[in-house]
């Protein structure tokens, strides 16, 4: 069968914004009905859906614009013939008005512009254009039609100008002519929060530290600058991490169930290997130094530079700077699990020398030894971040803690065998677990609250973070069926879980450093997680007595936070040792020797500082006249008592006549910590005398002088032949020898080796320009 015919006659007329198409029928009898085609940019397509069986179309609600149409006839079976000839239309009506009064305000937070505009007719939409130069070209802002008469544009540079102007659009899609342009400047103005300090201390606790330098850690912001301030005076800028970071650091022959911990200073941990052997790991270069010594449940001292454990009921403490060990307890009594007090001067342990297990404390630096508790039974003793109180698990499960001064225990709750106890870093609280579930005790009231929400999984081994405003914790996830940790927040309870994925092994070990960086063991490895927001600033130098030390946060833009709540930090000196060595501490004899003579030197070594020093190198070298340097002695002092000295004897064979200078270094390759690094380096001049006559020597103060100057002379004395009188006579004199000035002559007493400095001083007043001398004659008498 043949298909349809064109349809004949096809007309288009406007009405409005519709376009009113019709044409004659067709004239076969199996017509089912017509197809309606309109050209476009992308060809001529199909706009109706279903057939059309009347012989009009209507395309309603088209913007200004030519519009052209053709038309095809269908048969019964789908048969579709040629199509008509082409009809246009032309629809132009009236474009909206456009908006008026637009206008750009600055959000605060920056980065963002507000954009508004008044509208007082009818429109079924708007666009919004901007552009980085007055007048456009102009990009569209929205990628559909806004129907409110406000924006925000969002994800802008601030600083920089934007331009911009709307439309207004009518349902036909007509678009307005632009409104007035209005620019706007982006720019944060809103100061940052105030960081938090919280490592080496909180706010609430002074401390006392015994060395010069200290890290400093705390949180601010993410991606925030923060300058950190000691006593007023900056000491850096750092960074804050924008996002957390995980590590995991592999752990060799890591024994999972004995003992690990991790520095307060957040670099390195200590761990007990399968062989019972303990390894510190330096977690930045990833070094592993094997201590040699055989231990269970390493603990870190606060500086982070000595690990306390015990071992075949033995406590000991392993030095990590010098490699050496010293025993706290060589009695027959058996002493476990001791913790360090906040200050690192004495050590909590529970021993069965009174018959039973109690707590014991014992002064590292006096050597004292007294008992804390006499309940019976007590272990596993945690020490208050202030220094005043010891947690303790006594009895049938209970825990308490005790007042140190005083010896009043006060009972905290009765947990079972789970005593996981922490306190908060301001010594206020006690989080611990019970029941698969963490309470809070308040120290003051003594007033206990569940922590843990009604209904929620089990949770335990909780630990504070170290601005106290959180707690980590453990936790069993029965949807995944896999281990996991989270963080609560102390205010509110809310909940964040730091590993979404889970862990494969029950985590014996959960730590959060003082420097902000938390810890978590798996098989033969600990995972590491510095949380977003943290800052830390290395090897602060602290002044002799209290420091405070504050911080700032600064933003993107400039803006500054409040100052941070400051820490107190104290440098006590007086448990630093101070190696000293001084022109006076070196004795040479015969002072002036001869080309060829032996001479003794006698070199004496201070400690001025309040502790004994060991292990004290001293490097001696000459420099002779001809400029050849010789080591003359290395020798090592084993020790040196505090406000005592030693004395290093050499015997020289003198060269040749002239200017020797004797060179004296202690600690050389800086192995000591010293209070004062600057007076461990001396020299001397050694003469060497061809013959006994007295040695003068006169210097001035400069090599040129300006009118009215005071002009400095000094007149140095050597003698080394036998003890005589001398008199100096001093003149100024002109080029041609005229004496300017005179100096009253000085006679002078020269026992042998005698060194005598005479000074002089004359002002250049209104003398005329010129090269003067200055002329010393010697007699002796």
């Amino acid at each position: 069968m043949y298909p349809p015919s064109a349809p004949q006659n096809l007309t288009a007329q406007t009405s409005g914004s519709n376009v009113i198409l019709k044409w004659e029928p067709n004239p076969e009898t199996d017509l089912a009905g017509y197809n309606v085609y309109k050209n476009t940019d992308q060809g001529w397509i199909k706009i109706n859906t279903a057939s059309i069986t009347g012989t009009t179309y209507t395309e309603e609600n088209l913007p200004n614009g030519t519009y052209t149409y053709r038309i095809s006839a269908m048969d019964m079976i789908g048969n579709e013939g040629e199509t008509s000839n082409e009809a246009s239309a032309a629809i132009n009506i009236e474009l909206p008005q456009p908006p008026l009064n637009l206008i750009v305000t600055s959000i605060t937070e920056g980065s963002s512009l507000k954009i508004s505009w008044e509208y007082n007719d009818v429109a079924a939409g708007y666009n919004l254009y901007s552009a980085n130069i007055s007048g456009g070209p102009y990009t569209k802002v929205n990628s559909s039609l806004l129907n409110a008469t406000y924006y925000d544009d969002t994800g802008l540079t601030n600083g920089i100008a934007y331009y911009y102007v709307v439309t207004a659009v009518d349902s036909s899609g007509n678009e307005s002519l632009y409104s007035n342009e209005a620019m706007g400047i982006p720019n944060d103005t809103v100061s940052p929060s105030k960081p938090v300090i919280f490592f080496p201390t909180t706010p609430t606790l002074p401390i006392t530290l015994y060395g010069d330098r200290t890290d400093i850690s705390g949180s601010a912001e993410p991606g925030l600058n923060v300058e950190i301030f000691v006593n007023n005076v900056s000491q850096g800028i750092i960074r804050t991490s924008e996002q957390d970071e995980s590590n995991k650091v592999s752990l060799d022959n890591y024994y999972y169930n004995n003992g690990l911990d991790i520095s307060p200073d957040g670099s390195k941990v200590v761990f007990y290997d399968s062989s019972s052997y303990i390894k510190i790991k330096n977690l930045d270069t990833g070094t592993v130094t094997d201590t040699g010594q055989m231990g269970y449940y390493p603990k870190w001292s606060p500086d982070s530079k000595k690990v306390l454990y015990y071992y075949s009921g033995k406590l000991y403490i392993y030095d990590s700077e010098n490699g050496s060990v010293s025993s706290l307890t060589s009695d027959s009594y058996y002493a476990y699990r001791g913790v360090w007090s906040p200050d690192g001067r004495q050590i909590a342990f529970y021993t069965n020398r009174s018959g039973s297990y109690e707590i014991w404390i014992k002064n590292i630096v006096t050597g004292e030894l007294r008992q804390v508790t006499s309940t019976g039974y007590a272990v596993y003793p945690e020490w208050s971040p202030d220094g005043k109180h010891i947690a303790y698990t006594g009895s049938s499960g209970n825990i308490y803690f005790i007042d140190i001064e005083s010896g009043a225990s006060i009972f905290i709750d009765s947990v079972g065998w789970d005593y996981t106890y922490k306190w908060s870093p301001d010594a206020g609280k006690i989080v611990y677990a019970k029941n698969n579930s963490l309470w809070i005790m308040e120290i003051g009231t003594q007033t206990k609250t569940q922590f843990t929400p009604q209904g929620s999984s089990s949770e335990y081994k909780p630990v504070w973070s170290p601005d106290g405003e959180k707690i980590l914790f453990g936790y069993y996830d029965s949807t995944k069926n896999k281990y996991s940790i989270a963080l609560r927040d102390v205010s509110d309870g809310e909940k964040t879980t730091l590993t979404p994925d889970g862990i494969g092994n029950y985590p014996y070990y959960l730590l959060w450093s003082k420097s902000g960086r938390i810890a978590y063991t798996e098989t033969n490895a600990v995972n590491l997680i510095d949380l977003e927001g943290q800052f830390h600033l290395d090897d602060v130098q602290l002044n002799s007595g209290e420091n405070t030390i504050t911080a700032v946060s600064i933003d993107e833009g400039g803006n500054q936070s409040p100052g941070s709540e400051g820490i107190s930090v104290t440098f006590d000196a007086s448990l630093i040792p101070d190696v000293e060595v001084t022109t006076d501490d070196i004795v040479i004899y015969p002072s002036y020797p001869m080309p060829g003579q032996d001479a003794a030197i006698n070199i004496t070594i201070s400690n001025k500082g309040q502790v004994e020093v060991n292990n004290v190198d001293v490097d001696v070298y000459m420099l002779d006249s001809s400029g050849s340097l010789t080591l003359l002695e290395t020798e090592q002092i084993s020790s040196i008592a505090p406000g005592l000295a030693e004395i290093i004897g050499i015997n020289w064979s003198s060269g040749n006549a002239g200017t020797n200078t004797l060179i004296v270094s202690i600690d050389p390759e800086d192995k000591i910590h010293e209070f004062d690094e600057t007076n461990n380096y001396v020299t001397k001049d050694v003469v060497v005398v061809g013959d006994e006559e007295i040695i003068m020597t006169t210097s001035l103060d400069a090599e040129s002088y300006h009118a009215d100057q005071d002009v400095n002379i000094n007149i140095n004395l050597k003698n080394p032949g036998m003890e005589k009188d001398v008199t100096v006579s001093t003149t100024i004199e002109d080029e041609g020898g005229a004496i300017v000035t005179s100096f009253d002559s000085q006679t002078v007493h020269l026992n042998y080796g005698a060194d005598h400095d005479i000074y002089l001083n004359w002002n250049t007043g209104s003398t005329y320009a010129s090269t003067y001398n200055g002329c010393s004659l010697l007699k002796s008498k």
